[in-house]
Parts: C-alpha cells; sequence; structure tokens
C-alpha cells in the first residue's frame, strides 16, 4: 500500500505507532514453519519496528513521484 504524506513526517513518533501496533496485534508477530513436514505457528516476542526512509529530495520535482512509486 502507499500513502501520500505531507509535511513534515515525525519518524521516531511514526516507528513507536507502529511498535505499538505490532506488539498489540499477535497476528502481525506471527510466522509459520514447517520442520519435519509439521506445519507450526510460531508467535515472536515484541520487537522495535524500524522505518526505513528514502529521501528523494536531491531528484527533480516531475522525477519524485515516479521514483516513489519504483521504491514502492
Amino acid at each position: 500500500m502507499a500513502l501520500r504524506l505531507e509535511g513534515a513526517l515525525d519518524v521516531p513518533a511514526m516507528e513507536r505507532a507502529l511498535t505499538a501496533l505490532v506488539e498489540r496485534h499477535e497476528s502481525l508477530r506471527t510466522t509459520f514453519a514447517a520442520p519435519a513436514g509439521r506445519t507450526q505457528q510460531i508467535v515472536h516476542p515484541r520487537a522495535e519496528v524500524p522505518l526505513p526512509v528514502t529521501s528523494l529530495a536531491a531528484l527533480p520535482a516531475e522525477e519524485r513521484e515516479a521514483a516513489a512509486f519504483r521504491e514502492a
């Protein structure tokens, strides 16, 4: 999913919000493994959710949107 955010982004606040969301919902921390052909659910412990940021500010304005879509 892509979102268009306008204005300044508080990256640490967004990271905290994502971390809180993942902490609250086990389904976002769950993976499935099949050791020896037997599927098992693994609920991972709480972890920080880093938010990678890519700046496109160095690109000309008319190229930024296309570059953002490529990154996404």
